[in-house]
C-alpha cells in the first residue's frame, strides 16, 4: 500500500488509503497514479489562480485608489448615482461647494440634497435627466446654483448612465462644469451685443444667424426672426454701385474677413420695406463655441454722405464765389482764403495763414475806422461797410465787407468771417452817375445861389459907396467895413460850401457828428432854395457815426431837392430831425436783420405831391422818377440810397399822394473816437522872409500888406519863372514860401517840386480855390508842409505859418 501525505494550498492533505481499498484488487497501481497526478495538477492550477487573483485584487485596489484620486481631486463637481438618482458618493469638488460631508448627502436622492434643493426648476431638470440617462441617454443642460456663501454659480451639467451585463444601466455618473466666468462673459458680450450703439449680425456663413435690436431698427424689422436665415446680400440691392453683384461681392468679403480676421468697406444696403441707405460696414472674425463666425457691424452713413456732398458742394461753391471769403481765429489771425482772395489780392493762401488781414491795409482808413469793425464783431454782430485795401503789387481797391462770428452749438463764438466783394469798377461806374447828379443838384441849387451872391456883392458895393462918402467919419467907416467882413465872411462860406459838394473827394469814412454836417448842409440849402419852401430842423442830438462827411452832405442834399422837386410849384414845409433811438425787438419799424443797437435817426419830409404807391419799390433805381421836370435825370434817390448803405444804415420811405413823403435813414452809433488835433496856435507875427507867389496881384497886394503888418519881410511875384529865379539867388534866405496852385508857366505843386531840388528842406505852403489836382494828403506826399483853402483867413495863415516855423527854426538854409 502506497501511504503518503500531501500538505498543499491552504492546508489541504489527503489521508492514507484505508486498508480496505488497498487491498481490493480492483485498484490497479496505474488507476491510483493516476488519481495523483490529477490532485497535484488540480492543486497547481488553484495556486496559479490564487496568485492570478491576488494580481486582480491588488490592480483593482490601484485602479480603485486611481479612480478616488481622480474623482476626488476634478474640479469639477462629480456624483455617483443609482439608476433612480440616489447618491452613492459625491467628489471632494461637489461636498466642498454645498459644504457637506460625504454622510449628509449619500444615500439621498440626489434632488434633495442642499445642491439641488435650492430651486424648484433645478429640481425638476435633474429628475428629468436622471430619467432620460436611466432610459440610456446622456443628457446636457445648464442651472445655476448657490454655494454655502450664498454666491451664484452657472454649471454645464451632464448626466451619463454607466452599462453592465445585458447593456443593462448599474450606475449613473453626474458631472458639472463651472462656467461662471464664461456665462459672465457671455452677458456682458450680449448686453455689448444688444445695446451696441450700431447693428450688428452675426453671420454664419452667408448667412444671418443672430442679430441685435439695433440691427432690427435699421433693417426696419419687428423680430429677429424676420433677418435670421437671410443671406447677407438679401440686405443689399442686387447690384451695387460699382455695377457688380451684391451675391457675388458679399461671399468674397466675408470669406475675406474669415481669412484676415477683419474687413472695413462702405456698400449699398436695403431695409426690409426696401429702401436703399448708404453703410459702412466692418466684419470680424469671432470665435463662438469652437466654431467661426463673421460679425457684422453695420453703422447708416447716408446722413453723412448727404453732410460729405453737401460740403463738397459748399466747398466748390466758396472756392469758386466771386466773393472775397477770409475765416480768421479769435485772435484774428487767418486760417482760411478762397481762390477769389488769392486772385484779388494776390497773395496766395499759404503767405496769408497765420498772420493779421491787417497786412491789406492801405492807409486810407484811421484806426478808429479798425476800431469800430473790431468792436462791433467782439460784440457777437455782424458788421457792414466799404474797406479801401492794398494789394500784393501795390494796387488800391474797395471791397463791399461783411464781417460776422460764427458760433457753436453753445453760442460761444469761435471764428470770424469775412464775406467781400470787389467794387472798385462799381464805384467807377457810381462816381460817374454821383458827378453827373451833383451837377444835376447844382443846376437845381444855382439860381439861389446866384440870388445869394447877388444879394451879398450888393451889400459890399454899397458899403464901399457908404465908405467913400463917409471918408472922414471913421466911426462910420469902422461899422461899415465890419459889415463887409461879415458879408465876405457869409460868400466864403457859401463857396466852400459849393465847393465841399460839387468836388470829387475820396471817400474818408471817420467819426463823424452828423448834427455838425446837417448844419453846414442846411446854411446851404436856406442859401439857396427859394423862399416859398420853408425849411424846419429838430436837431437833437450829438451822437457820432462812422461816414464820409462829403458823401454823407451830398446824400442829404440830394434828398432835400427830392423834396423841393416836389413842393417846386405850390411850396411847402421841409422838415429835418435827428434823433437818438435804442433799436429793440422792431419796436421802431427796422427790419428783421438788422441788429438791435444805438442808432442815430434822420428824418427828412416834405409836404410836396407825394409818390404812388406802385413806385415807391422802384424809386432808389437809376434812371427812374415821377417827377415831371425834363432836367432831371433820376439818379438822386439811386446816389442817395448808394451812399448811404455804404455807412451801412438802413433807408426807409413813406409817402401819401397830396400828403407828402418821408425818408427815414437809421445809422448805426459809434464808439470810436476821432484822433486828437494839434491845438490851435495863437496868432502872433515874425521877421522872416516870406515869398509869395501868386498870379493875381490884388492876393498879393493884400496877403503882402497883411503879413508886413505882423512884422515879416515880403517878396512878391505875379509870375512863378521870375519867383523861381529869385528863389535861385537868395541862397536860402527865405524862410517861407507861399505859393498859389493854378497859375500860368508854373503850377504851385511844380514850382514846389523845382524849388525842394535846389532846397529840400524848404518851407512850402500851397493855397488853392479849388483844384482836382491837389489835396492836403497829395500835398503832403509831395514834401509840401502847408495847404490852404482860399480865400484864406488871415488867423488861419498866421497860425500855420508861425507853427511851421517854429517846428522847423532852419527850415531857410540849404
Amino acid at each position: 500500500m502506497l501511504n503518503f501525505a500531501v500538505s498543499l494550498y491552504g492546508g489541504v492533505s489527503v489521508a492514507p488509503a484505508s486498508p480496505a481499498i488497498i487491498e481490493q484488487p480492483a485498484l490497479s497501481a496505474l488507476a491510483i497514479t493516476l488519481l495523483v497526478v490529477i490532485v497535484v495538477v488540480f492543486l497547481v492550477v488553484i495556486r496559479l489562480l490564487n496568485t492570478r487573483f491576488r494580481k486582480l485584487q491588488t490592480r483593482l485596489e490601484e485602479n480603485h485608489e486611481y479612480f478616488n484620486g481622480v474623482f476626488n481631486r476634478s474640479s469639477q463637481l462629480t456624483g455617483l448615482l443609482s439608476p433612480d438618482g440616489v447618491v452613492l458618493s459625491l467628489n471632494e469638488s461637489a461636498l466642498s461647494f454645498i459644504s457637506a460631508l460625504p454622510e449628509d448627502v449619500e444615500g439621498f436622492k440626489l434632488w434633495e440634497t442642499p445642491w439641488w434643493n435650492s430651486s424648484e426648476e433645478n429640481q425638476q431638470k435633474v429628475k428629468s435627466a436622471i430619467d432620460r440617462a436611466a432610459a440610456k441617454e446622456t443628457v446636457q443642460f445648464e442651472s445655476m446654483h448657490y454655494n454655502f456663501n450664498g454666491d451664484a454659480f452657472f454649471f454645464d451639467v451632464s448626466v451619463s448612465p454607466v452599462k453592465g451585463d445585458y447593456d443593462k444601466v448599474n450606475m449613473l455618473i453626474i458631472e458639472a462644469r463651472d462656467v461662471s466666468e464664461l456665462k459672465q462673459a457671455e452677458q456682458r458680450f450680449r448686453s455689448l451685443f444688444e445695446n451696441a450703439a450700431d447693428a450688428i449680425i452675426i453671420l454664419s456663413g452667408t448667412r444671418c444667424a443672430n442679430s441685435n435690436s439695433k440691427a432690427l431698427e435699421l433693417f426696419c424689422g419687428e423680430s429677429k426672426q424676420q433677418l435670421d436665415g437671410l443671406e447677407f446680400s438679401d440686405l443689399c440691392p442686387k447690384i451695387q454701385a460699382d455695377g457688380m453683384p451684391s451675391s457675388s461681392q458679399a461671399e468674397t468679403l466675408i470669406q475675406r474677413a474669415l481669412d484676415l480676421g477683419v474687413e472695413t468697406f462702405e456698400w449699398k444696403m436695403k431695409r426690409l420695406d426696401e429702401s436703399p441707405f448708404d453703410a459702412e460696414i466692418t466684419l470680424s472674425r469671432i470665435e463662438l463655441s469652437d466654431k467661426f463666425y463673421v460679425q457684422a457691424v453695420i453703422s447708416d452713413v447716408s446722413e453723412k454722405k448727404d453732410r460729405e456732398n453737401e460740403y463738397k458742394k459748399l466747398s466748390a461753391v466758396v472756392e469758386q464765389s466771386s466773393e472775397m471769403i477770409l475765416i480768421t481765429n479769435l485772435q484774428g489771425k487767418i486760417e482760411y482764403v478762397n481762390r477769389a482772395f488769392e486772385e484779388i489780392t494776390g497773395y496766395s493762401a499759404e503767405e496769408v495763414k497765420g498772420k493779421s488781414p491787417s497786412m491789406l491795409k492801405s492807409g486810407r482808413h484811421k484806426d478808429e475806422f479798425y476800431q469800430d469793425i473790431w468792436a462791433t464783431i467782439s460784440k457777437g454782430q455782424c458788421w457792414h461797410g466799404r474797406i479801401i485795401n492794398r494789394t500784393k503789387n501795390d494796387q488800391l481797391y474797395t471791397e463791399e465787407a461783411r464781417i460776422f462770428p460764427i458760433r457753436d452749438n453753445e453760442g460761444k463764438i469761435i471764428h470770424y468771417v469775412s464775406l467781400t466783394r470787389d467794387i472798385t469798377r462799381e464805384l467807377e461806374a457810381e462816381e460817374m452817375l454821383r458827378h453827373s447828379q451833383k451837377m444835376e443838384s447844382l443846376g437845381i441849387l444855382a439860381g439861389g445861389v446866384a440870388h445869394d451872391f447877388n444879394n451879398i456883392l450888393t451889400g459890399i458895393f454899397g458899403l464901399i459907396r457908404l465908405c467913400e462918402k463917409n471918408i472922414n467919419k471913421p466911426d462910420k467907416i469902422e461899422k461899415f467895413i465890419e459889415e463887409m467882413d461879415k458879408a465876405s465872411e457869409r460868400a466864403r462860406v457859401l463857396v466852400k460850401q459849393i465847393l465841399s459838394f460839387s468836388s470829387n473827394p475820396e471817400q474818408d469814412i471817420r467819426p463823424v457828428v452828423i448834427a455838425e454836417v446837417l448844419s453846414d448842409t442846411l446854411e446851404l440849402l436856406r442859401s439857396t432854395l427859394p423862399r416859398s419852401v420853408n425849411i424846419v430842423s429838430e436837431i437833437d442830438s450829438r451822437s457820432k457815426v462812422l461816414a464820409d462827411p462829403g458823401g454823407l452832405q451830398q446824400a442829404v442834399i440830394n434828398l432835400c431837392s427830392n423834396a423841393y422837386e416836389a413842393m417846386k410849384d405850390g411850396g411847402g414845409t421841409m422838415t429835418i430831425s435827428l434823433h437818438d433811438i435804442i433799436a429793440g425787438e422792431n419796436e421802431f419799424g427796422l427790419r428783421a436783420d438788422v441788429p438791435p443797437g444805438n442808432y442815430v435817426k434822420l428824418e427828412i419830409s416834405d409836404t410836396g405831391c407825394g409818390i404812388p404807391r406802385e413806385h415807391l419799390k422802384r424809386i432808389f433805381e437809376p434812371y427812374f422818377t415821377v417827377n415831371k421836370n425834363e432836367h432831371t435825370s433820376g439818379l438822386g434817390l439811386a446816389v442817395a440810397h448808394g451812399i448811404l448803405r455804404a455807412m451801412n444804415a438802413q433807408i426807409d420811405v413813406y409817402s401819401e399822394v397830396g400828403i407828402g413823403t418821408t425818408f427815414k435813414i437809421y445809422l448805426p452809433v459809434t464808439d470810436a473816437v476821432e484822433a486828437d488835433t494839434s491845438p490851435e496856435m495863437p496868432v502872433t507875427g515874425g521877421d522872416e522872409t516870406i515869398m509869395i507867389v501868386d498870379d493875381e496881384k490884388i492876393i498879393t497886394q493884400v496877403l503882402g500888406g497883411l503879413l508886413e503888418e505882423y512884422g515879416y519881410r515880403v517878396m512878391a511875384f505875379n509870375d512863378p519863372v521870375d519867383a523861381l529865379e529869385s528863389f535861385k539867388n537868395m541862397s536860402g534866405q527865405i524862410d517861407v514860401v507861399i505859393t498859389d496852385m493854378s497859375m500860368p508857366g508854373l503850377s504851385g505843386v511844380e514850382l514846389s517840386a523845382k524849388m525842394h531840388e535846389l532846397n529840400p528842406e524848404q518851407l512850402i505852403i500851397i493855397c488853392t480855390g479849388f483844384s482836382d489836382n491837389v489835396n492836403a494828403e497829395s500835398a503832403r506826399a509831395a514834401g509840401i508842409k502847408g495847404f490852404m483853402h482860399k480865400p484864406m483867413e488871415i488867423s488861419a495863415l498866421l497860425a500855420d505859418l508861425r507853427r511851421l516855423i517854429n517846428e522847423n527854426p532852419k527850415s531857410g538854409e540849404k
